[in-house]
């Protein structure tokens, strides 16, 4: 399977070749995300981005944009990353939260939630080393064909394989790099 999709119009080719698949997202994409909705210019200085060596700025937020336009109304979120987002999101600056929310929940009214049984979560073997969150997306990826944005590179190396994955770090550098998108 390929699934070389490191670019804006890999991402595109492959999203014309299979018109009906749904983007799933990881927590840290959608909190990259959710944050630029609710103002672009506190990507860089939003604690809930800083964190874990991560430095985003507002480019890799419009870069992101540009990924979820690519599928309207086909965006989904697991019930776990969700759980994350809500968990981190408690975390931004106590001046920011209620406008933050506001907007987070605007913004999560347009998408989907698909939800992987406990059960079937149990049963794959890689739930230790990678958690219920990751391999809830793993497993409706797997089961439905969907693409999986992660900014996770272990995640990434582990399963991209299996099924078509955006490591979104790879997105940002080729397009730091100038290869089009």
């Amino acid at each position: 399977m390929e699934n070389n999709l490191s670019n804006l119009d890999e991402i595109e080719r492959f999203r014309f070749s299979h018109y009906d698949t749904h983007l799933i997202v990881d927590t840290s994409a959608l909190l990259l995300f959710l944050v630029g909705v609710y103002d672009p210019d506190y990507v860089e200085h939003c604690p809930l981005l800083t964190e874990n060596g991560k430095y985003y700025k507002k480019k890799q937020f419009e870069l992101i944009e540009k990924i979820f336009q690519r599928f309207p109304g086909k965006i989904i979120i697991t019930p776990h990353v969700l759980s994350e987002v809500n968990m981190l999101s408690k975390k931004i600056g106590e001046e920011y939260r209620n406008d933050y929310f506001l907007a987070l929940v605007r913004e999560l009214e347009k998408h989907q939630e698909y939800c992987i049984p406990l059960k079937v979560l149990l049963k794959n073997g890689a739930i230790v080393e990678f958690g219920f969150t990751d391999i809830s997306l793993i497993e409706a990826a797997e089961k439905n064909k969907w693409i999986v944005l992660t900014d996770d590179l272990r995640l990434y190396m582990a399963f991209n394989t299996k099924v078509p994955m955006i490591n979104f770090n790879r997105v940002v550098a080729m397009e730091q790099l100038g290869v089009s998108y």
